[in-house]
């Protein structure tokens, strides 16, 4: 094994040109680089024999180009502050790291003209870089003649977007709203130069928009105190009066086409609007989530509708019913529904829940049956029953570890925490 100590003594006892050549082909043949300190000066003193050139310049110029710096720029200062950071100690200078600032010819020509700006020279001013505050929105600094747009894909841009609505009026301006990583929120304001354009805007609200529809409204904010007054603006809020008219429409086969259900219910009557929305991702990207929402212009049409509730489409029962008597209908069975009668159901997943609710049924009369979804309108493989006897809870309790299907069923009395002293109670 070599003497490592020795090999760099050698290299530091080194003086004349012969005695470093050597020195240096002993120091690579036991495995010396420039990585080592007393290895790389001394191919420096090698180099300033045969040159002729200072070491200290020599430093300085290394010095400069680790910094990034030009050896021509500031000579004196380079060569003074190598000098500085050199230290001999036994034959070796080692150069002290950060001894070079890392100052920027902009940098140094800011700091010139705030030198010359205090000392008198309006001249050379220094350059004030304007503060832009954020602007926020309020029903102060709102546009008069702005509307506010949604629905529209996250992924349109700002120019595909004003072709859309150029045709309502000139547009002054288009906002893209989005967010700090610079993502559309799919959230735009558009203001016009005249109130026509807003008009004709709004008239856009519900139309189809690729596989959306556009919400087109007025900005909050300037709603109440621009258009309040405006009779034809106010009329714009006759879809509250509309919503009665409005069906809930359930039990859609995922496969379903948009196109085809809209036709079986404009069959029925003239339809304002029709939504039915779809999975925006996943394997089911593109198929509809089971219901629909239809808004008729008049009472006619919507009669007509309801008389589809149980009709068979695409293999499935059709649910028709009020949009209001659906949300009416849950809030009174929250409140009537005898929750010491209900029952925890798992492992229902890939099973119809006409399936589930019939296979439960067959043990009593049933007061309530929920069965939650995902966001993407899938089973969470759960669901709850209420009966309107005990008699049913318990055979309901007797379904226990069987089988529906190809699942094992877990079927348990729903356990309630007081919510004073958060224990379980039966």
């Amino acid at each position: 094994m070599p003497d490592l100590a020795a090999v760099i003594e050698r290299l530091k006892a080194a003086d004349s040109e012969s005695e470093l050549t050597a020195a240096l082909a002993n120091a690579k043949a036991n495995g010396f680089s420039n990585k080592h300190e007393a290895f790389k000066h001394a191919k420096r003193r090698l180099y300033s024999l045969n040159t002729g050139e200072a070491l200290e310049l020599l430093l300085a110029k290394e010095a400069a180009k680790k910094r990034k710096r030009s050896w021509e720029e500031d000579q004196e200062e380079l060569k003074a502050l190598a000098s500085k950071a050199a230290k001999a100690s036994k034959g070796i200078v080692e150069v002290v790291s950060g001894a070079i600032p890392r100052e920027t010819k902009k940098e140094k020509r800011k700091k010139q003209k705030t030198e010359a700006w205090e000392a008198g020279d309006t001249a050379e001013q220094p350059e004030v870089v304007p503060v832009v505050e954020k602007r926020k929105r309020t029903k102060d600094n709102v546009p008069k003649f702005q509307v506010r747009v949604a629905g529209f894909p996250f992924s349109e841009e700002e120019e595909a977007l004003k072709e859309a609505f150029e045709n309502c009026g000139d547009i002054a301006e288009l906002e893209l709203i989005k967010d700090k990583m610079g993502r559309s929120r799919a959230v735009a304001f558009i203001s016009f130069i005249s109130e026509m354009g807003v008009k004709n805007a709004l008239k856009m609200d519900g139309d189809p928009y690729g596989k959306r529809h556009l919400k087109v409204s007025l900005p909050k904010s300037s709603a109440a105190e621009e258009f309040g007054e405006k009779e034809e603006v106010e009329a714009k809020p006759v879809k509250k009066d509309a919503s009665a008219f409005q069906l809930f429409v359930g039990g859609l086969a995922y496969t379903a086409e948009e196109e085809a259900v809209k036709k079986l219910f404009t069959d029925c009557g003239e339809v304002e609007s029709f939504f039915m929305p779809t999975n925006r991702a996943g394997k089911k990207s593109g198929q509809t989530k089971g219901f629909a929402l239809v808004t008729y212009t008049d009472r006619a049409g919507m009669k007509k509708a309801l008389g589809l509730n149980g009709a068979d489409f695409l293999g499935q029962a059709l649910l028709v019913q009020k949009k209001k008597d659906e949300e009416k209908a849950k809030e009174e069975a929250k409140v009537e529904l005898n929750l010491d009668f209900q029952v925890f159901v798992g492992g229902l997943f890939s099973i119809a829940r006409k399936v589930i609710k019939r296979h439960f049924a067959e043990c009593g009369e049933i007061a309530g049956f929920e069965m939650p979804l995902t966001r993407e309108g899938e089973s969470k493989g759960i669901a709850f029953v209420t009966y309107k006897t005990l008699e049913g809870l318990q055979k309901a309790l007797d379904l226990h570890e069987t089988q529906l299907g190809k699942r094992w069923l877990t079927v348990e009395k729903k356990v309630f925490k007081d919510s004073k002293d958060g224990k379980e109670k039966n």
